[in-house]
């Protein structure tokens, strides 16, 4: 911490700064890392538990369940980071009621619309998209989760537009305590089925204490002081919704689905879901090593918000967000990539011999760090239909990416990681591009 604190006074004089940098991400940090490593641990579990082809069933079952939910979320989360911490620095806390009561209500309407979809679909999505009857039941029983997931991503997004980082880390520890338990016991009394019964019913614990702490605390005052209707609110932020929300539900919901249709390509290859499960161990590592830095730039979100009329400021925290964040992917990659055998080996028999999976997703890790970086740099400024561009062209370098390389050249896992590395080098560059013509008009 010595040496972070004396790196960043290095770069930022302003000692606030400096202080809520620090401060927010070691408790951010703190409570995700301690959530990850549950994670991770449970993981090893359920693959040990199901053997490689139903974990890979499982990893299609929890990736179908994110596809939906970054349209159940509809870009609620970033709209209350934005605008919350944008109202906040400018002393506006009308407005900044007026965007809980807006992100809320759409939040809960979209979960429970895209949960239904979820469910009523669940036989087409299994038998003519993956070809198994058997993530039938396991898709109508994970699908009551999307309308947590929807309603607890717009209450972290306020969270963090309030800079509540305490909070917020308390949360992520409790629900790591909670998730993968109840998924890994769960999953060995009822194998695949119980795991998506296991899944649904953590996030609805974790909800239920998410909002009842956080309505007492904040969201009782809200709607105590509320003047306005809803149908008026909606009307009132409706530039908001249309310039930020849509681009960023466009944008966001871009990435889950697109890895939806590689796993959907890799499943119907030849011996597709044993491909999934070795790729999906590699990329459970991928998260480990992204997860620190993905915390520390949803940090920097709301303080690059706050900063908007202070370019020298906006710069520093921008420079130094890039900095900590690599620095801190390369030193977990480079002993991932070092000892990538012995981490496949810890998933059981077999994953071993596809060690190369887990080293180019670690390399893969460095570039998805770099790209969430700038990701907050365009949401600060609410250039979201860049975002959107820039999501597109990577979903298209993605698609292409894993058809060549697992359907014409068979590469299976390896070729699924190999195009991962590929979409998100080009990803890399058109945002470097981006942010240097930012910073030219800065």
């Amino acid at each position: 911490m010595v040496f972070i604190k004396n790196l960043l006074q290095k770069i930022i004089k302003n000692n606030e700064i400096i202080s809520r940098l620090i401060n927010g991400g070691l408790w951010i940090t703190a409570g995700g890392v301690f959530s990850k490593a549950i994670s991770l641990l449970g993981t090893i579990f359920l693959a040990r538990i199901l053997g490689v082809e139903d974990y890979g069933k499982l990893g299609v079952l929890i990736s179908t369940v994110l596809s939906f939910s970054m349209f159940a979320g509809a870009g609620m989360s970033l709209t209350a980071t934005k605008y919350i911490a944008f109202h906040e620095s400018n002393n506006d806390y009308h407005k900044s009621s007026e965007i809980i009561r807006l992100v809320l209500f759409i939040s809960l309407i979209f979960g429970l619309l895209f949960s239904l979809t979820l469910f009523f679909t669940s036989g087409f999505i299994s038998q003519k998209l993956f070809h198994s009857e058997a993530l039938n039941l396991p898709l109508k029983l994970i699908a009551p989760s999307l309308i947590f997931i929807s309603f607890n991503s717009a209450i972290q997004g306020i969270l963090l537009g309030y800079q509540k980082f305490k909070q917020t880390s308390l949360f992520n520890i409790f629900f790591g305590l909670i998730n993968y338990p109840i998924i890994v016991t769960l999953t060995w009394k009822f194998n695949l089925e119980g795991g998506a019964i296991g899944y649904s019913i953590s996030l609805m614990i974790y909800s239920f204490l998410l909002f009842s702490i956080t309505f007492n605390k904040l969201f009782k005052k809200v709607y105590s002081d509320k003047k306005d209707k809803l149908k008026t609110i909606i009307i009132k932020n409706k530039n908001i919704i249309i310039n930020y929300s849509f681009p960023a539900i466009f944008g966001g919901a871009l990435v889950a689905p697109i890895l939806w249709t590689a796993d959907i390509i890799v499943a119907n290859s030849d011996n597709g879901f044993e491909s999934l499960g070795f790729f999906q161990a590699g990329n459970r590592i991928k998260e480990l090593i992204i997860f620190v830095p993905s915390i520390l730039s949803a940090i920097i979100l709301p303080m690059l918000t706050s900063s908007l009329n202070r370019k020298d400021l906006f710069k520093d925290i921008l420079k130094v967000n890039l900095i900590v964040n690599i620095l801190i992917s390369l030193i977990i990659a480079i002993p991932v990539i070092i000892f990538s055998k012995t981490i496949m080996k810890t998933f059981g028999p077999g994953f071993d011999m596809h060690w190369e999976i887990l080293v180019i997703m670690a390399v893969a890790s460095l570039l998805i760090t770099y790209n969430s970086v700038i990701g907050k740099v365009i949401a600060s400024n609410g250039n979201m239909w860049y975002g959107f561009l820039f999501n597109f062209s990577w979903g298209v370098v993605m698609i292409s990416s894993v058809y060549l390389f697992v359907s014409v050249l068979h590469l299976g896992g390896k070729g699924y990681a190999l195009a991962f590395l590929l979409s998100y080098f080009t990803h890399s560059i058109v945002q470097t591009l981006y942010i240097k013509n930012y910073n030219k008009k800065a």
